[in-house]
């Protein structure tokens, strides 16, 4: 056989095993088909028992976000279903994905709704956050843990500190707008979800009044209360705080210049950190009083001098300029439309409205007026927590005072910024005056 000859048959054969070889490797198709580790445990956190059902819960809970994501995926089909609104929702007795050989059996005749309450319940518990389906963030409840997961993933931690529960319906006002207004917004949720750990706490219980109106009806809601984001490097050391609510944009762009802050100063010593973060609050604090400076002259067209220290801002603003200012940011609260969906989910009362455009003829749409009064007010939530709450939190950094710590940040920011400090049990909401009831209805247990 000559050279050619040889050469051909040889590549001849190559191409026989290389056709062979490929044969017997999965494709991606059957790839996608074959179960993960947690399918089992998914299945079961829905389709099993009440005892299967938080048994699995708590295995993909210990699993971490990839426990969460592997809930997520394995019943792709539900949680579509639970993103959308209520009034349009197709029943779904049971979970799309029926790849998995540990298949649990379903129901026979699961009630409509059923899979998803408690798909919904499940996501939950597993993120410990209510709602979500719509963030897909898993949350620590343990700053150790986080800390260990920050310094494995070598991230900055975003350590949320509210009245309440996170987990609860009747959490304080500010991390019920979070939910909605952050956590839901696909770009924020990307950044928390792909460059932070996350992490909250319990101030102290949420304060709940109901109205009863003595015949079979009741309002309920929470009173009073904040919340705050502290943007912690990987040991727990505080290196900027968030105070109350932000707008998407607002809060992304503190999110772009904190965390990179966290992960520099992580590796540095106490003493080291410090210095590192009393320049950097120093420039923050001198550009917020510029940005005032120029907003002020941007709406009134008049020259307005430039402030020595925050302390002026408050007493130099008036009301109707902060609603000014706030008008110069609107950008920055608008929401997207995964806030958009989730809104129209939870308002039964409106549920075509998002459909609807935007134009003028559509303004009075119920459902529609609601969106822009909270876009309107969370600007001005955001003007007013970054000129008068942020900027006082740069001078603490700035100026070198103990704040150093999580918990004696926190203490200054409830009692100083909030004007709710621990040492209040009843959070000023205590009546000064005179009332008419015995003890001045104030009772203890």
């Amino acid at each position: 056989m000559n050279t050619n000859h040889r050469t051909s048959a040889v590549r001849c054969a190559v191409v026989a095993l290389t056709a062979i070889l490929l044969s017997n490797l999965p494709t991606t198709a059957a790839m996608a088909l074959e179960p993960t580790r947690y399918d089992r445990a998914a299945d079961l956190a829905v389709f099993g028992d009440a005892q299967q059902r938080a048994d699995a819960v708590a295995q993909l809970r210990a699993a971490g976000p990839a426990g969460l994501q592997a809930l997520a995926d394995h019943h792709a089909g539900l949680l579509a279903s639970l993103r959308t609104p209520a009034a349009t929702r197709q029943p779904t007795l049971a979970s799309p994905n029926a790849v998995s050989p540990s298949r649990v059996p379903e129901p026979a005749a699961a009630a409509p709704g059923v899979p998803q309450a408690r798909l919904k319940q499940a996501l939950d518990q597993v993120a410990q956050q209510r709602g979500a389906a719509g963030s897909m963030l898993f949350w620590y409840t343990d700053l150790a843990a986080a800390q260990q997961a920050a310094r494995q993933l070598n991230r900055p931690i975003l350590s949320l500190r509210l009245l309440g529960k996170l987990t609860d319906e009747y959490s304080c006002a500010n991390s019920r707008f979070f939910r909605t207004v952050l956590y839901t917004n696909r770009e924020v949720s990307d950044t928390l979800r792909e460059h932070f750990v996350l992490h909250w706490s319990t101030e102290r219980p949420v304060p709940i009044v109901t109205v009863d109106f003595g015949d079979g009806r009741k309002l309920k809601s929470t009173l009073t209360g904040n919340s705050a984001h502290y943007v912690l490097d990987g040991n727990g050391r505080p290196v900027d705080v968030i105070p109350g609510l932000y707008g998407p944009k607002a809060f992304l762009r503190v999110l772009a210049d904190a965390g990179p802050l966290a992960d520099r100063v992580a590796s540095l010593s106490d003493a080291q950190a410090r210095t590192v973060l009393r320049d950097y609050h120093a420039e923050q604090l001198s550009r917020t009083l510029r940005f005032w400076s120029a907003g002020l002259v941007h709406i009134s067209g008049a020259e307005r001098g430039l402030p020595a220290q925050y302390a002026v801002l408050d007493a130099a603003t008036s009301d109707a300029e902060w609603d000014q200012l706030a008008t110069l940011e609107a950008a920055d609260a608008k929401l997207d439309n995964a806030s958009h969906q989730l809104i129209r989910a939870e308002q039964p009362l409106a549920p075509a409205a998002m459909e609807r455009t935007f134009s003028k003829a559509k303004v009075e749409d119920p459902l529609l007026r609601m969106v822009l009064n909270l876009e309107r007010n969370v600007a001005k939530d955001s003007v007013r927590n970054e000129y008068r709450l942020h900027s006082m939190a740069h001078q603490w950094f700035a100026s070198g005072q103990p704040v150093h710590t999580f918990a004696a940040l926190n203490n200054r920011v409830y009692a100083e910024l909030f004007l709710t400090p621990a040492s209040d049990p009843w959070m000023g909401l205590a009546p000064s005056a005179y009332t008419g009831l015995e003890g001045s209805g104030v009772a203890s247990k």
